[in-house]
């Protein structure tokens, strides 16, 4: 939301300036409010896109989708890719985002049935996994806010969740 946000504010303050934006997602930008909704099916995943082409075409954004910068070099103000290649810059805004704070359980993130709820890939991984397997149960590790919204957008599902909190309030 906070790179969205910034690349339309850049646009309206300068009308040719090149814009690139690296994002190691596969997707145009979404919204991450909407997934809750789209796992629960009360939304589609083109409801969930915030950004979409036309836009970008109009605001003329150069968008580079599934790669990561994996160097800044401050010095000759440039980037490079994990492909390898590099990119110029005159000012570098990093909008990171945030990764999923996953428990420290050994191999968690190696099971086939653990899911982060933290992505469209994640929300579409749990998505596909309810529609093959049909669960009846799940436990939900984290009651933010986004633990909740997962746990009620599987509700939405016949399964029964457990909701759990290392802290003594939700």
């Amino acid at each position: 939301a906070a790179g969205i946000s910034a690349i339309r504010t850049l646009r309206s303050l300068d009308q040719q300036a090149q814009i690139i934006s690296v994002s190691d997602e596969q997707e145009n930008p979404y919204n991450k409010c909407f997934l809750a909704d789209y796992l629960s099916g009360d939304k589609s995943e083109e409801q969930t896109y915030t950004f979409k082409q036309p836009l970008i075409d109009q605001l003329a954004i150069d968008m580079r989708y599934d790669t990561k910068v994996v160097a800044i070099n401050t010095h000759d103000k440039h980037i490079m890719l994990e492909n390898g290649s590099t990119e110029s810059y005159d000012k570098l805004l990093l909008a990171t985002g945030t990764r999923p704070l996953w428990p420290k359980i050994k191999n968690i993130d190696s099971y086939s049935n653990v899911f982060a709820f933290h992505n469209l890939k994640s929300a579409q991984g749990l998505s596909s996994f309810i529609k093959q397997f049909c669960p009846k149960n799940a436990v939900v590790i984290g009651a933010g806010l986004s633990g909740v919204e997962a746990a009620d957008a599987l509700t939405k599902h016949a399964i029964k969740v457990d909701l759990v909190e290392r802290n003594p309030q939700l």
